[in-house]
């Protein structure tokens, strides 16, 4: 090393990991040599015994006992509530949760398999699916994980850039180097701790990328074993989702959970609904000239069933009048929520949406919105109700353009900026008057088209008439 001249900082960077690098490889050999010592009966009885010491010193196995111990403490405290007096009631509910815990354990440890992997191997790809197209398990991608030893790198890339075509690339660069919403380095995952259960609750593709540091020994459940466990102990299911929706704090999930809420129908809803709907939104980029909505395009060729999320960059609302000259509605920043009511009845759009800039956004399809709807009866309802009304107002051509600014404060002619609550007001009667405008204007379109089809017949007519006379 001494002949590379390194800066010494770098170099002793370098030697750590060389040293820590040979220790974690060391171990594992160790661990895989003794493995393959033993006869397969004992190697499953040796890894569920070396699992179970790992889970018996989780911090997160820990806090799952003691939410499973107190789900049956609220039971009893329910059946004291009714006045049924057994004095045996709280032993046996206390005792019941910890038997379901234990029981969850030997499930886990009897199904588990072990996995090694090197440094810098990348476990789980942020935006992978775990199932194909006609929606069957991928079997080596539809697994959950647990760590036996060694770190694991959680990132969470704003844009999965592998994911779309070659041609954006130009503006993926960009936007990437712009924003500085590229790859983020989150936090560490560490023995004791579990990852992927996120794309089996929410039936979504993965939500971070997950890298071993050094060499490391994983515990995997394929999707059978994993659905297994998810069903037969609810209590785990839950305790799962609740720190999905509670505990993780990825930047992109608060963004597109804060977007979400802006849209009236979904501002009161569960917080593990508009989880659901977070992750299952799909990423895209598109280049500065591009048209995202062409309302002369057949309906049938329109994009017209999703809701649109500007996530970073920008995008313009503009019609183009008889003459041919663009009219600018709206320009349309970050957080800005586009088609949010006329997805619902997959509505031909009235306007153009073109990108001013190269931008980043996501994108959630109206079939996944009514697929997290089948798992909540209210939400269904308001929704079904919603649908109902964008039908009603899309029958009389009212409220044509369907947007909400990604802006929360409104700055006046004089470049004052209003308060929050008269800023949304102003938002408000802004947007009407421009429905409004836009409603006349298609309208007198529609009744110019009309008036043409008239005189043509008359027309016609006349043309008729005069070949008769002739004869």
């Amino acid at each position: 090393m001494a002949n590379l001249n390194l800066p010494e900082e770098l170099a002793e960077h370098v030697r750590n990991y060389i040293l820590q690098t040979d220790l974690t490889r060391t171990e594992q050999n160790e661990f895989i040599e003794f493995a393959e010592s033993m006869p397969p009966s004992k190697q499953k009885s040796i890894n569920a015994l070396i699992f179970k010491k790992m889970i018996n010193k989780s911090t997160n196995f820990g806090i799952l006992r003691l939410a499973m111990r107190d789900h049956h403490r609220k039971k009893m405290h329910a059946i004291h509530d009714m006045d049924i007096e057994d004095p045996n009631v709280e032993k046996i509910d206390i005792d019941k949760g910890e038997r379901e815990f234990r029981k969850l354990i030997s499930y886990v440890v009897s199904q588990v398999k072990v996995m090694h992997v090197r440094p810098e191997e990348i476990i789980v790809m942020q935006s992978d699916i775990i199932k194909d197209e006609q929606g069957e398990y991928i079997d080596d991608k539809a697994k959950f994980y647990l760590i036996l030893n060694g770190d694991f790198k959680v990132s969470t890339l704003k844009f999965n850039k592998q994911k779309h075509k070659k041609k954006n690339k130009d503006a993926k660069k960009a936007v990437t180097s712009k924003s500085g919403k590229g790859n983020e380095f989150k936090k560490v995952l560490g023995p004791g701790e579990y990852f992927g259960e996120v794309a089996f609750l929410f039936d979504c593709g993965r939500t971070s990328t997950i890298k071993a540091k050094l060499y490391s020994t994983l515990g995997t459940l394929n999707h059978e074993q994993t659905n297994s466990l998810l069903t037969g102990y609810p209590i785990f299911k839950n305790h799962l989702k609740n720190d999905v929706v509670r505990v993780y704090d990825d930047d992109l999930k608060l963004f597109l959970m804060h977007a979400l809420r802006r849209v009236d129908y979904l501002a009161n809803v569960k917080d593990e609904i508009i989880v659901q709907l977070a992750y299952m939104c799909v990423g895209d980029i598109r280049e500065k000239g591009s048209v995202l909505h062409d309302m002369d395009e057949e309906p049938e060729n329109q994009l017209n069933d999703e809701l649109v999320i500007i996530f970073d960059g920008a995008c313009e609302l503009y019609l183009v009048m008889d003459a041919g000259t663009e009219f600018r509605l709206e320009l349309l920043t970050a957080g800005s929520v586009i088609n949010s009511h006329n997805m619902l009845v997959q509505r031909k759009h009235s306007v153009n949406v073109r990108f001013t800039q190269n931008t980043m956004f996501y994108y959630l399809k109206y079939s996944k919105l009514v697929q997290v709807a089948r798992n909540y009866p209210a939400f269904a309802k308001e929704l079904l109700k919603e649908k109902g009304m964008a039908e009603a107002l899309k029958s009389r051509d009212q409220n044509p353009i369907d947007y909400l600014l990604g802006i929360e404060f409104y700055t006046d002619a004089h470049d004052r900026v209003l308060d929050k609550g008269t800023s949304q007001k102003v938002i408000k009667i802004m947007a009407a008057l421009k429905n409004s405008v836009i409603y006349l204007l298609l309208k007198n379109r529609k009744d110019r088209k009309v008036k043409n089809l008239r005189k043509i017949l008359e027309e016609f007519i006349q043309r008729k008439n005069k070949q008769k006379e002739m004869q």
